[in-house]
């Protein structure tokens, strides 16, 4: 990937949410802004999925 930073995940107290960090916008999520996560999610980073549970 292009970047030192891929992508960032935030709680607020309630919610996760991620937000894409990359220089080429390489996070393999289909968004423009910070996105609220759901369990079952799949997260692909480089080459490597993650599957996020709350």
């Amino acid at each position: 990937m292009t970047s030192r930073e891929q992508a960032m995940l935030t709680n607020d107290g309630k919610d996760w949410y991620i937000e894409d960090l990359s220089d080429q916008h390489s996070t393999m999520i289909r968004v423009s802004k910070k996105t609220k996560l759901q369990t079952g999610d799949i997260i692909a980073l480089g080459n490597r999925l993650f599957e996020f549970r709350d």
